[in-house]
């Protein structure tokens, strides 16, 4: 049995200095592993390292097996060095040490798939120039192409999509590419995306609009370019809490105080009673949420100022003379 190993702060110091003589006086132990997920020194190698002189010292002296999976996530030295991109290691393991190109790991993620999942392109293009496996899923069903629309690297999906890597299959939370690109805020990969997909397709967040949320140039792109411009959005604006301005522009005749108070908007309150849409005193007995509620005394507080200060218009004093009090009150509404 191998002997468990901790990874000193020494060590690692070396191994990120890509120092090979300090390396080779460090007296690493032969197939010692590390922690309890036992890495072996070449995992640690393609962590830290940046050239391959360390890793090809640890396969040629120190014989560490560069197919040796670790304890709990099965994963190679391959794995490590695509998830931390390291370009030179992982030629030098696919093409030198012959480690396969398509090895798997705890949740069916192979080399390409964690390329891709961690946005490095070179990396990506080598090993699908060595035969990698355009098909390959995790145990999620996210393929290469939804890493990459995830992502929003526009370039990469277009090489994977190019080379034949297919893009229409879903997660299992029912989500396809074009949903990943909303949520990677890449407006020009949803624009490439968009006419490729069943624009109302929903994934376990909900629309293409749900994905896109905090992303509002998406968001105002697929409303005033799509199919979507034909349909009703203003629930969908409030679920993912879209802005009073965006709302008005393309909702403004949805808008209505049930949905407004149902969603507790404060904002919209305020611009259905600039418009005289509503009253304030049919609201006083409506089930307010606490922003709509804050707002309403807010404006109740207006009405009574409007009234003192037309009091003192009619009153005929000059206006240098309303109390400073009422005068900071006005002032929130001017």
């Amino acid at each position: 049995m191998r002997d468990q190993l901790k990874l000193s702060m020494e060590l690692k110091a070396i191994l990120a200095s890509d120092d090979l003589n300090n390396f080779k006086q460090a007296k690493v132990r032969r197939g010692g592993v590390y922690g309890k997920e036992k890495k072996t020194i070449l995992h640690q190698a393609a962590k830290y390292c940046q050239n391959i002189d360390i890793p090809c010292y640890c396969v040629y002296k120190l014989k560490v097996n560069p197919s040796t999976k670790t304890r709990k996530s099965s994963s190679t030295a391959l794995h490590y060095a695509c998830i931390y991109g390291r370009l030179k290691l992982v030629e030098f393991l696919v093409s030198s040490c012959k480690v396969p190109v398509d090895v798997q790991r705890k949740h069916g993620q192979t080399p390409l798939l964690l390329a891709v999942q961690h946005n490095y392109t070179e990396l990506a293009e080598f090993l699908i120039s060595k035969g990698a496996d355009l098909y390959a899923k995790d145990s999620e069903d996210w393929s290469l192409a939804h890493w990459a629309a995830r992502n929003g690297n526009s370039d990469l999906l277009s090489k994977l999509i190019k080379a034949g890597a297919p893009f229409h299959g879903v997660t299992k939370n029912s989500e396809h590419c074009l949903h990943m690109a909303a949520w990677s805020g890449n407006v020009d990969v949803v624009k490439t995306l968009f006419s490729l997909f069943y624009p109302f397709a929903c994934g376990g967040k909900g629309t293409v609009l749900h994905y896109a949320k905090g992303n509002w140039e998406i968001v105002e792109w697929i409303i005033a370019n799509t199919i979507w411009q034909k349909m009703p959005r203003l629930s969908i604006l409030l679920d993912i809490g879209a802005t009073s301005d965006l709302i008005v522009q393309y909702c403004k005749e949805e808008i209505n105080l049930g949905v407004v108070l149902l969603y507790d908007r404060a904002d919209l309150l305020e611009i259905l009673y600039v418009n005289k849409k509503i009253q304030i005193q049919f609201l006083i007995r409506e089930r307010l949420g606490p922003k709509c509620a804050r707002k309403i005394k807010t404006l109740e507080r207006w009405e009574n100022v409007r009234g003192l200060l037309f009091v003192y218009k009619t009153a005929k004093p000059i206006y240098a003379k309303v109390p400073l009090c009422i005068a900071r009150e006005i002032s929130e509404y001017i």
